[in-house]
C-alpha cells in the first residue's frame, strides 16, 4: 500500500467518524427535544434541526431508506409549525411523501441493496400516518408513532447486524426513545 493510499484511507475512516459523531449530535438534539414541553418553539425547532442533521448523515452513507425517512420526518416537523393546518391538507403532504418514497424505493428496486428495506418501509408510513393525524386522534396517534418507531428500531438493528451499517446504532436508539413515550400514553388512555 503506497503512502498516498494509506492517507486517504485513514482520512476515509476520520470523514466516517466525523459523520457518524454529527448523527449523534442530530439524536440528542431529538431526545432533548422529546423532553421539552409539548408544543414549545425549542422543542419544534429541536425536531426540525435534529432530522436535518440526520437527513445529511444519511445522505453522506448513501443510505435511501434512512434518506426517505428524515425528508418525511422534516415535513412533519415543518408541519408542526402551522398547527391549524387541517387534516386535508397534512394528509397529502404527508402520507404522499411516504407513499412516494416507498414507492421509490420499489422502483429502483432498493431490496437488491438492503434486503430489511420493507420493515422500514413500513414503519415509515406508520409514522407518516401518525404525523398527518396529529394529536387530533390520540389513540390512533400513539399507537401509530408507537409501532411505527418500533419497526424503524427493528429495521435498524438488522441492518446493523446482518448489513455492517455502523449509523444504524443512531436510529435504533433513536427509535427505541421515541417508541417509549407513545407506548406509555397509549396504555395509559386504554386503561
Amino acid at each position: 500500500m503506497s503512502l498516498s493510499h494509506a492517507i486517504e484511507a485513514t482520512l476515509e475512516e476520520y470523514s466516517d467518524a466525523l459523520v457518524e459523531l454529527i448523527g449523534i449530535v442530530g439524536m440528542v438534539m431529538l431526545v432533548v427535544g422529546s423532553t421539552l414541553e409539548e408544543g414549545t418553539l425549542v422543542q419544534r425547532l429541536l425536531f426540525l434541526v435534529g432530522p436535518i442533521v440526520l437527513l445529511l448523515v444519511a445522505y453522506h452513507n448513501r443510505e435511501m431508506m434512512l434518506t426517505v425517512l428524515q425528508v418525511v420526518i422534516i415535513l412533519g416537523s415543518a408541519m408542526a409549525f402551522f398547527p391549524t393546518v387541517p387534516l386535508a391538507g397534512r394528509l397529502p403532504v404527508l402520507m404522499g411523501a411516504a407513499i412516494l418514497s416507498v414507492g421509490y424505493l420499489v422502483w429502483i428496486d432498493y431490496r437488491r441493496k438492503d434486503r430489511f428495506w420493507p420493515i422500514g418501509g413500513a414503519g415509515l408510513l406508520m409514522l407518516a400516518a401518525g404525523f398527518t393525524i396529529s394529536s387530533a386522534h390520540l389513540v390512533a396517534f400513539n399507537a401509530l408513532l408507537a409501532v411505527g418507531s418500533v419497526l424503524m428500531a427493528v429495521y435498524s438493528t438488522l441492518g446493523l447486524i446482518f448489513l455492517r451499517v455502523r449509523i444504524m446504532a443512531i436510529w435504533i436508539v433513536l427509535n427505541v426513545a421515541f417508541a417509549i413515550a407513545p407506548g406509555i400514553r397509549l396504555v395509559a388512555l386504554l386503561n
